[in-house]
């Protein structure tokens, strides 16, 4: 049986979540962070130096990390299939229901939209109302990061 050996260059190999994020606090600037690394994180005034100068600070992080012999978490493969199992309040249910329903959208829609904005994305909060649905997908290890896509809506009263 062959055994990994788990190195430096193993590490380095590996498909890291990386996450981009913009502060405005004292001028503004951003922050890319190693999810799976903890503290393992820069900032940059822009978005391409903060994600040029990560991968340097990941593998500073690895290599301290392994010379000091702690254990290094690897990357989990998550297989998001976009759909969740949500348990609520009675009460909450049916205001959320109304909420869709004055706003002349489905459940599900309104839902998604309420996500989106309490994740940082305010602008969509008016596409709720037009005739455009929003497309949220996620891809960890592109330095877009959130990727959004519109197109007509699907639901309809």
């Amino acid at each position: 049986m062959n055994k990994v050996i788990k190195d430096l260059e193993y590490y380095a190999g590996l498909p890291y979540t990386i996450i981009l994020e913009k502060y405005d606090d004292q001028g503004g600037y951003w922050v890319a962070r190693v999810a799976e690394l903890p503290f393992c994180m820069i900032h940059g005034n822009t978005p391409g130096e903060a994600l040029k100068d990560i991968e340097e600070i990941k593998m500073d992080w690895i290599r301290s990390n392994l010379e000091e012999g702690h254990p290094i978490p690897e990357p989990v493969n998550h297989n998001f299939s976009g759909e969740i199992r949500v348990r609520m309040p009675p009460t909450l249910h049916r205001f959320i229901s109304d909420r869709a329903m004055i706003e002349e959208v489905s459940l599900n829609q309104f839902m998604v939209m309420a996500l989106a904005r309490a994740v940082g994305y305010p602008e969509y909060e008016n596409k709720i109302k037009s005739n455009t649905a929003i497309e949220f997908r996620y891809e960890p290890n592109n330095s877009r990061g959130l990727i959004v896509t519109e197109g007509k809506r699907k639901y309809r009263k």
